[in-house]
């Protein structure tokens, strides 16, 4: 008997990586609490997370802009305010529980980095199986950098660069980049991929279920995530990048990070189980992929920089 294409078809479609738009989700604002030996500050008062590529002046003017705007999401009272200036994985306590607070203020510390992406997910829809790659490349800078491309029976293509509180976004089949405010794209996207997040995943309050030391390998620490919790601006990604019918349904997210006895990233490993709807049908989704760190602030090279910046006044 002859297969229907659609199954497959469709299965395909949803597999865009890191994907997502706003409907009736809203995106959740992140807080990046900024470690400081004499801040006394409470979450509430703490700033919303800057847009890439924005300058020390700008951050004290968003901060004070900032202070006053709701809603702002909750930063987890776990979060230390004494980390220490250089700390080390000798440093953390025997619970964990302050993994997150050193791993982010050591990430934070990077004027500059690189980060590839690669991996794949796998959708099963009517017993048939279909994979699409996942090829993501990041550059944190003065001006920051994002390409996400995901390639199999279907291509699906994000690009963006970020500076000044803009971003210059282009999609698979644009001819041209289109500007908008950051948090115009924020609300488009969901995730701002250097923002007080892991991978898109929120770290703040109790979105985070667990935290553990890996048994095989020194220096790597499992995160499971909350399916809900800490998917708000995951699944407007998604939904987006991969023109569901609907968010994503979580059923189970783990990252597990590798890192330098100083909390410097080597790499991610993310794992993540999800059904997605398109075109009427529900389908089960595989994902793993591996996220590698390089050049710490050693200002890599943005693809096409110097043309962008002529042609879009950027």
């Amino acid at each position: 008997m002859k297969k229907s294409a659609l199954p497959i078809i469709a299965a395909s479609m949803l597999l865009a990586s890191c994907g997502g738009a706003v409907s009736t989700l809203s995106r959740e604002e992140e807080s990046w609490p900024i470690p400081t030996p004499t801040s006394s500050s409470t979450p509430s008062q703490e700033s919303s997370v800057p847009a890439p590529g924005t300058s020390e002046k700008d951050v004290e003017q968003s901060d004070k802009e900032q202070i006053s705007k709701a809603p702002i999401e909750e930063v987890s009272s776990e979060i230390s305010q004494e980390a220490p200036k250089e700390a080390t994985v000798a440093d953390l306590n025997s619970d964990l529980s302050n993994f997150i607070s050193l791993y982010m203020t050591k990430l934070a510390s990077f004027k500059s980095y690189k980060s590839v992406t690669k991996g794949s997910t796998k959708a099963t829809v009517l017993f048939i199986e279909t994979t699409q790659t996942i090829d993501v490349t990041s550059i944190k800078g003065e001006y920051c950098y994002l390409k996400n491309e995901s390639h199999g029976a279907v291509d699906s293509v994000h690009e963006a660069y970020f500076h000044d509180g803009n971003a210059l976004v282009k999609n698979l089949n644009e001819e041209q980049f289109s500007k908008v405010a950051m948090n115009d794209y924020l609300n488009s996207y969901g995730v701002n991929p250097y923002g007080y997040n892991i991978e898109g995943y929120s770290i703040n309050g109790d979105a985070i279920t667990s935290i553990s030391k890996s048994a095989t390998e020194q220096n790597a620490f499992e995160i499971v995530f909350d399916n809900e919790k800490a998917t708000n601006n995951v699944r407007i990604q998604m939904k987006a990048f991969g023109s569901l019918d609907d968010y994503p349904v979580f059923s189970s997210i783990k990252v597990t990070i590798h890192v330098q006895e100083n909390f410097t990233p080597i790499k991610y490993v993310v794992e993540a189980n999800y059904n997605a709807k398109r075109f009427g049908i529900d389908t089960a989704c595989q994902q793993k992929y591996e996220v590698t760190f390089s050049d710490f602030d050693a200002n890599p090279e943005i693809p096409n920089l110097s043309e962008i910046r002529a042609q879009y006044a950027f």
